[in-house]
């Protein structure tokens, strides 16, 4: 299997470049919403309860993917640096494992147009954040804009592009 793990901050367009890449490759979507929109039914968002459910989650959805054999799986996340360093070294540990291959793209985008796409309306259908103050608080408190330590990742600066262009640029460079 081939895992693309698609990080940025909330309003980068994860899951907009992700539902292309998929149309385009064929892979399946695990998108981090489908998570933390259960988690959050059971534990407050943000304890270690909630990160902990969330963590096991996508742990055995990757490692039941790989089991079943399927082809590729493109997956969502919010990266915060450090907090999220134990997750993302657990994904590589078992992708790698098992022989697969992982590749990391990180989305970003300038500031005024995370607060454009913050307000968005297709941001409603699952429980993500859906104004500037909480976008805002979000971006102080954690370290969102870091690049996964240890491996190399596929920055890419969509303010300017479409899910469509930004899901060809990570088909072409990773040749999937």
């Amino acid at each position: 299997m081939k895992l693309v793990f698609i990080y940025g901050p909330p309003a980068s367009g994860k899951l907009t470049t992700a539902k292309e890449l998929v149309k385009i490759t064929g892979f399946r979507l695990f998108h981090n919403h489908l998570c933390v929109d259960l988690a959050t039914s059971i534990f407050d968002f943000g304890t270690e309860d909630f990160s902990n459910f969330c963590y096991k989650l996508y742990i055995d959805t990757i490692e039941a993917a790989i089991k079943a054999h399927i082809k590729g799986m493109t997956f969502t996340f919010c990266y915060g640096n450090p907090y999220d360093n134990p997750f993302v070294e657990r994904v590589i540990e078992i992708v790698e494992k098992h022989n697969r291959e992982i590749y990391f793209v990180q989305l970003h985008c300038n500031k005024a147009e995370l607060e454009k796409r913050v307000l968005s309306s297709d941001r409603e259908a699952f429980g993500k954040v859906k104004n500037v103050e909480a976008l805002r608080e979000i971006m102080n408190k954690w370290d969102l804009l870091s690049a996964i330590p240890h491996k190399s990742s596929l920055s890419i600066d969509n303010s300017y592009l479409s899910a469509e262009e930004v899901a060809k640029i990570i088909k072409e460079h990773y040749k999937l």
